[in-house]
């Protein structure tokens, strides 16, 4: 059964609230050059389109800022901004040999190698050395769960079974927590939503994974032909969006939220202690990777919100 987890954000000016809306198992994911969305509890997997630019078939690793812009590494180790509303690749820069990449909730980015973690400027992709994790990994990946800890899979290569660390991100030091079980195949993509940390492997398949014993439990099989190597959590439907609203003039601000969140629907109103919520029929405009609506602000108080219906 798929589980739902639920969010909301209201705003005002200067002010935010929380209320309800819901969020889903359908992240960013990647084969190679194609970019779509998954599934985590089916496995369907839905293209987007073909990533081209310096990301295209070289894509190593996808990862979301809380709440904001999407990001991408390729094998040349290089970072990159996409929008995954027009599919367009921005070079941030080199991040020297960082393939992995990981956002903190607080919007720290780390990146890693086969040993050694890093942190990596989102702005610039400089990296600085947060040390050594005590082991080589030919295929891995690393992310973070909702409280912090950051999980790393890796193996020496495709058929052995891969194993689970946790990394220390002061020093980089991996504690072995276990095997993942899923035999004969690597788990060499990492993803986390909803509480649960996702494994995706060489063969095409989707595991949840014990973050106290390293175990891997079957979930689904992807559906798509090539195996997704790279995902990222926030699909179309994005579980979470985060709403700001920023004056840009003494006679208007602009609402924004990430793109695509075709789902989510802006709305407005003067009392928030009612249910009176009307749609906002701005137009939506789309600058990197977040949606835009520019609003003129009326005499009083006005709240606004992101709804899924």
């Amino acid at each position: 059964m798929k589980t739902n987890s639920c969010h909301t954000i209201i705003l005002a000016l200067g002010l935010t609230l929380r209320g309800i809306v819901c969020a889903d198992d359908i992240d960013y994911a990647a084969t190679d050059s194609q970019l779509g969305t998954i599934d985590l509890q089916t496995g369907v997997f839905t293209p987007i389109g073909t990533m081209t630019g310096i990301l295209g078939s070289g894509t190593q690793d996808l990862a979301r800022m809380p709440g904001g812009l999407l990001y991408g590494s390729n094998t040349s180790s290089e970072l990159a901004l996409i929008d995954p509303a027009t599919l367009t690749i921005s070079l941030v820069g080199p991040c020297d040999n960082v393939y992995g990449l990981a956002f903190r909730l607080d919007g720290t980015l780390f990146g890693c190698s086969g040993n050694t973690l890093y942190q990596v400027n989102p702005n610039t992709g400089q990296t600085t050395l947060v040390g050594a994790m005590g082991f080589t990994s030919g295929y891995y990946d690393m992310k973070f769960d909702g409280s912090g800890n950051l999980y790393f899979v890796g193996s020496s290569n495709l058929v052995e079974l891969p194993t689970l660390y946790q990394l220390n991100t002061t020093n980089g030091q991996a504690l072995q927590i276990g095997q993942t079980g899923a035999v004969g195949f690597g788990v060499w993509a990492l993803d986390y939503a909803n509480g649960t940390l996702f494994g995706f492997t060489s063969g095409g398949q989707i595991v949840s994974i014990n973050t106290t014993t390293g175990v891997g439990t079957f979930v689904a099989n992807e559906t798509q032909p090539s195996p997704i190597v790279t995902a990222a959590p926030g699909g179309v439907s994005v579980g979470e969006p985060y709403l700001t609203i920023q004056l840009t003039s003494i006679n208007s601000s602009a609402l924004s939220w990430l793109a695509p969140s075709n789902a989510f629907r802006l709305q407005q109103n003067p009392d928030v202690t009612t249910t009176n919520w009307v749609s906002v029929t701005n137009a939506v405009s789309v600058t990197n990777s977040e949606n835009q609506v520019t609003i003129s602000p009326a005499a009083g108080n006005n709240f606004y919100r992101l709804v899924n219906p």
